[in-house]
């Protein structure tokens, strides 16, 4: 019997003895609660004596095991190297990753000025707590260098005043859609309703698109899931109604708007309307019946969602950038384009951008992505704090390589960590494990990776499950042979101007960061000076 069995039956005895005090007492037994205490007596006697016997029974067998397995380790595994995880310089030589004129630049070598770059790369993925290490060090290195067409998602402009006139030399058209000016540039206008194809299903399709991309979860969370679906299908309905009946100016989000803020004796009309669509065009009639039979509190809930959905186009400055399009399709499916998004209101505002913004990134990756065209220019797509959109179908499709994606699409988002990677993304495991490259700005990050334990083909992220107040405790970074990569005080210690780079193919690398300010190979290509 081993320890586990010995264990177990010490338990046993424990309770069988409890239990017979218990019926002696209750019978007035005094034989049965001798009994009773003398049986759990016993189990304590004995671990007693075994406590007490363990130490000189097992320590000489111990010692003799122990120095022999040590002998043995010694013998058969040579002393590593703390750096043996990491590439060295050979290595990357050797990989091809340090030629010229890469497709993507990463970083360069710590202890040399050697660039880290790769070709044919389609996934990228950032972690970084800052959105500002991610334009220094990313956005606007590859920005200025990359000779694809490119698509960025930004907070305040940045990048798009670093880099405008850069792309404009290489003779792209610069598409800057920023409805308060924050970057300095003459705002573009982008209505989405100019680019729905006209009729049948893709019509349809493109609607509900829309409608999904203006409910974004925080609109729906009071919603059980069926009102949730019937608001969607409201403003799909609401939608290809609009496109359909309004005049050409007036085919804009914020005729959808007003649609839904009609008083009750002119919107039931209006219903009545959608209830004429053709049954082959989806649930609309239906839904827009059953809006007509529901109680007054549950139409009110499903009503004030879209309204709250839709009332950032009644924003001035939002309803100008999206009333018409100062641009045309050809110049982002055909032609050179440089199309930079400015994700934030200026401070004096209290209003969210999030509907809109959902709209036109959503709307710009279905056109830059298929669009049911054979022959796309190539787009480098860099999208910060993608979280802060919630889920995008379009986009999680692309990054788990679904949605039949042109070959010539690299995707590289931002996020704060992998639970930001959960929160927009359903299938976050096929997303982190479809990545080539991973890249981690900061201490933080390198935790973070604890939730994609086994996924990526570059390295192994394993989690140790216990809190330990050593210093030289392992981080959840771990190479293939198991080895701790890093101690928790090397990542404490791990300066600011330091990476973490896992690429499919190549082992684990420490680099240092990019920065493009101070960088002569970046630097002399912005034709402005650095603005932060």
């Amino acid at each position: 019997m081993g320890p586990s069995g010995f264990r177990v039956l010490m338990v046993l005895m424990l309770g069988l003895g409890a239990l017979v005090v218990v019926i002696g007492m209750t019978a007035r037994d005094d034989a049965l609660v001798l009994a009773g205490l003398t049986c759990g007596v016993i189990p304590i006697v004995v671990r007693f004596f075994v406590g007490l016997l363990a130490p000189y029974l097992t320590a000489p067998a111990k010692q003799d095991e122990t120095g022999a397995g040590q002998a043995d380790k010694q013998e058969a595994e040579p002393v590593k190297n703390p750096n043996d995880h990491w590439a060295d310089a050979e290595t990357l030589e050797q990989a091809g990753v340090l030629e010229a004129d890469p497709q993507i630049y990463l970083g360069r070598i710590s202890d040399s000025s050697a660039m880290i770059g790769l070709q044919s790369v389609r996934r990228l993925m950032t972690f970084s707590n800052a959105s500002l290490d991610f334009y220094q060090s990313s956005v606007i290195p590859n920005a200025l260098t990359c000779r694809d067409n490119v698509l960025v998602f930004e907070n305040d402009g940045l990048v798009c005043k670093a880099v405008r006139d850069r792309r404009a030399q290489l003779g792209q058209k610069v598409i800057v859609l920023d409805p308060f000016g924050r970057s300095g540039s003459t705002p573009d206008r982008f209505n989405p309703l100019d680019f729905m194809r006209p009729e049948g299903a893709p019509l349809v399709a493109d609607a509900a698109m829309m409608a999904d991309l203006l409910l974004a979860p925080y609109f729906v969370r009071d919603l059980d899931p069926q009102d949730a679906r019937v608001a969607r299908v409201l403003l799909q309905g609401l939608i290809i109604h609009t496109y359909r009946n309004g005049k050409e100016n007036g085919r804009h989000l914020m005729a959808v708007r007003e649609n839904l803020t009609l008083p009750s004796h002119r919107f039931y009309p209006l219903l009545g309307e959608l209830m004429d669509i053709d049954v082959t065009e989806g649930r609309i009639s239906d839904i827009a019946l059953s809006i007509m039979d529901m109680s007054e509190e549950r139409r009110g809930a499903i009503l004030e969602a879209c309204r709250d959905a839709t009332a950032v186009f009644e924003l001035g400055a939002i309803e100008k950038s999206t009333r018409d399009t100062s641009f045309a399709l050809e110049d982002i499916t055909e032609r050179g384009a440089s199309i930079f998004v400015i994700g934030s209101p200026p401070e004096s505002y209290e209003d969210s951008l999030l509907a809109w913004c959902r709209v036109v990134v959503g709307c710009l990756l279905l056109l830059v992505s298929n669009r049911e065209r054979e022959h796309l220019p190539s787009y480098l797509v860099m999208l910060d704090r993608v979280e802060t959109l919630g889920r995008l179908v379009q986009l999680e499709r692309l990054l788990g390589g679904g949605g039949n994606s042109p070959a010539g699409l690299t995707l590289w988002p931002c996020f704060s960590g992998v639970s930001a990677v959960m929160d927009v993304c359903h299938n976050w495991e096929n997303v982190v494990g479809r990545s080539d490259v991973v890249q981690i700005y900061g201490q933080d990050g390198a935790f973070d990776l604890d939730w994609a334990a086994n996924l990526t083909a570059m390295s192994r992220f394993a989690d140790t499950g216990k809190s330990s107040t050593q210093s030289d405790a392992p981080v959840h970074l771990r190479s293939r042979d198991r080895e701790a990569m890093m101690k928790s005080v090397e990542v404490a210690r791990m300066p600011s101007d330091e990476q973490l780079l896992f690429c499919k193919g190549l082992s684990p690398i420490r680099a240092a960061r990019l920065q493009w300010a101070d960088d002569d190979a970046f630097r002399l290509l912005a034709t402005r000076p650095p603005s932060f």
